[in-house]
């Protein structure tokens, strides 16, 4: 018999650039009752709340780790997706191999498998329709291959707390990877058009796959009429030239000794950009070094902040993401799958390995896509400025996508003039 590889695919598009071609209906205009301001509410339990902390604390580690692996180009990732993957593979693993699930996503040791399921039904089944106006669209799938297996409980137990899509390919290689690999292109509305290699050698293979798309149109838009030419100092010193967009806004606002930050809503407020921006040109490693992220309801409102952000799209391919968790002693360069998840595979002699990939891609423009905006209270403050700053990012800094209610931080990038 043939070895069975469980190929672990963490796939997502954060996306959105609306373009002409576009129906009115899909690109509201951003006037009347569309710019209302009236964010929606996940309503989770205190435990799920320090849960939400523990996965932003996941997400700037991943940040850190994946940055120091190359500081010289920007990154994007869904820390999110990644969340969703672990929690599934969670539900397979073995005692040992659960507890540093555990610790890489930052959660407590005691927490148990339903509390993570649990935790991330929540998200999945509510953060699509926060906000009309903004589009967020997350499916989990498993796949088997040509003779692939997923024990039955397993199988179970992941349509029911992750909703997850279930379908036995049974076709040539080159159509089985043409079949997966449209599901993939659907899901993500073309952002990401394939996950598999058209060499891909297919028999025996099971997938468990996520996937991620989120298309936000601003609260308020920036005006292209507005959008320049101008200088970025890249991370390595060089010097390059950017679209700047540009506008003056009363926003969440928070600086300290280090950074400054700026919150940027999409829609009716429910999903926010947050973008910090370190003090020195070279300061994304001391930022990342600290671990710190801003809370989004603690922000400053009421500052009117002369803006500057650039106008980008950035694509990343993250491979081996096993290593990054995990290290030197990755689950798959320890000991097979099936000892190491004896509750996701029937247990056989074959050979297995794991690995984990994402994909991931942003794009940045006038009218939306990736916002977060922070804001203190309950309640957006449009009154007059109490404060004036001037955010211009005009070197390396990191940002988020956060839903607004909970401060979950679904994406994470580091945006390097690229």
């Amino acid at each position: 018999m043939k070895s069975l590889k469980l190929l672990s695919f963490v796939l997502l598009a954060a996306a959105g650039m609306l373009t002409a071609c576009e129906s009115e209906d899909a690109n509201p205009k951003t006037t009347g009752w569309e710019r209302e301001w009236k964010p929606g509410v996940i309503e989770v339990s205190a435990d799920q709340q320090n849960m939400v902390a523990q996965s932003n604390a996941f997400a700037l580690r991943t940040a850190k780790q994946l940055y120091e692996q190359d500081d010289s180009k920007s990154l994007f990732f869904s820390p999110m997706s990644m969340g969703y993957e672990l929690g599934m593979l969670l539900n397979g693993a073995d005692e040992a191999t659960a507890r540093k699930i555990l610790a890489t996503l930052c959660l407590d040791e005691d927490v148990s498998t339903e509390a993570v399921n649990a935790y991330y039904r929540t998200l999945n089944t509510t953060s699509e329709n926060l906000d009309k106006r903004t589009t967020v669209e997350t499916e989990n799938a498993l796949f088997t291959v040509n003779g692939g297996t997923f024990l039955p409980d397993f199988v179970e137990q992941m349509k029911q707390s992750y909703q997850a899509y279930v379908e036995n390919v049974n076709m040539p290689d080159a159509e089985a990877i043409s079949h997966i690999n449209q599901w993939v292109s659907g899901k993500t509305h073309g952002m990401i058009p394939k996950a598999l290699e058209e060499n891909e050698e297919m028999a025996g293979k099971a997938l468990l796959m996520n996937t991620i798309y989120f298309n936000g149109l601003w609260y308020e838009p920036f005006e292209a009429k507005n959008t320049t030419t101008q200088p970025f100092l890249a991370g390595n010193g060089e010097e390059t030239d950017v679209e700047m967009m540009h506008s003056k806004r009363n926003t969440g606002y928070a600086e300290t000794e280090d950074y400054q930050a700026v919150a940027i809503p999409y829609g009716n407020g429910s999903w926010n950009m947050v973008v910090v921006l370190p003090v020195k040109p070279d300061g994304i490693g001391a930022l990342l070094a600290k671990q710190e992220w801003p809370d989004l309801k603690a922000m400053q409102s009421g500052v009117e902040v002369d803006l500057y952000l650039p106008k980008f799209k950035t694509r990343t391919e993250l491979k081996s993401l096993q290593d990054v968790w995990f290290g030197e002693e990755s689950i798959g360069g320890l000991a097979s799958v099936s000892s190491r998840f004896p509750k996701m595979f029937p247990v056989t002699d074959d050979s297995k390995e794991l690995y984990v990939f994402q994909n991931a891609v942003i794009e940045v423009n006038e009218e939306g896509t990736k916002a977060a905006a922070a804001t203190w209270g309950d309640q957006y403050t449009f009154g007059a400025p109490i404060k004036q700053a001037v955010f211009r990012a005009d070197h390396p800094f990191l940002y988020g996508i956060v839903e607004r209610s909970t401060g979950a931080v679904f994406f994470m990038g580091v945006y390097n003039g690229e």
